[in-house]
Order: structure tokens, then C-alpha cells, then sequence
């Protein structure tokens, strides 16, 4: 990995909060990391009629990193209270799908993520 490719993400942990009987997801802010974000093109996911997609992006470190399934990550910061709590109904860029160790690198495999 060529420090040129490594672009910061900042890591938000998924918290469920329920209101008045009504069930609502909180995030706040974990950690920041740098991490490699480019792909080839033949690493690029398929869906079941063979096109490419574009909602799922694969993340790369060689160190060990704090990220767990159902974590948000984001490439733009966003705003938190005192409590690191996300505040302004901002939500992150992607959630985690899976984590995995190939090798010496960390390979986290995020989708794109649209609300609830």
C-alpha cells in the first residue's frame, strides 16, 4: 500500500436508542483512521445481472483497526456534541458489511448507506 492511496475515514459506532416506543439509531463518533480505498477494476462487486456495483466500496490497513460489522464510516467528518454523539440528523457515507484478514491487511467491506 503506497501512502498516496490512504485517505482519512472517520468511524461512527451504531447505537439503537428507543423513544416513546419508537425504535431510533444514534451514532457516535469511535475513531479515525487512514485506510486505502482504491480498486481495481476487476475487483469491483457484481449484482446478479453482472453489473458492476457501485454501492459497495472495500477498505484496506495493514494495522489493526477498531471497526466492527453495523459501524458507520464516512470520508467527511460530522459534527458531534460534547459527547461525540452525531448531532444535525447527519448520518455516515457507508456501513460496514464484513471484516476480514487476508494476509497482513485488514479488508473491511462497507455499502452505501441510506437511512434506516
Amino acid at each position: 500500500m503506497k501512502i498516496g492511496n490512504m485517505h482519512k475515514f472517520y468511524v461512527y459506532k451504531r447505537v439503537p436508542k428507543k423513544t416513546d416506543g419508537e425504535s431510533l439509531i444514534e451514532w457516535h463518533y469511535k475513531d479515525s483512521y487512514y485506510l486505502n480505498d482504491q480498486q481495481d477494476i476487476d475487483e469491483l462487486d457484481k449484482n446478479v445481472s453482472g453489473i458492476v456495483d457501485f454501492d459497495t466500496l472495500k477498505l484496506r490497513i495493514r494495522k489493526d483497526v477498531n471497526i466492527e460489522k453495523t459501524d458507520g464510516i464516512s470520508s467527511i467528518e460530522l459534527s458531534v456534541d460534547k459527547n461525540n454523539v452525531v448531532i444535525n440528523d447527519e448520518k455516515p457515507q457507508y456501513t460496514v458489511e464484513t471484516t476480514s484478514i487476508i494476509g497482513r491487511s485488514h479488508l473491511i467491506t462497507c455499502k452505501t448507506y441510506n437511512g434506516e
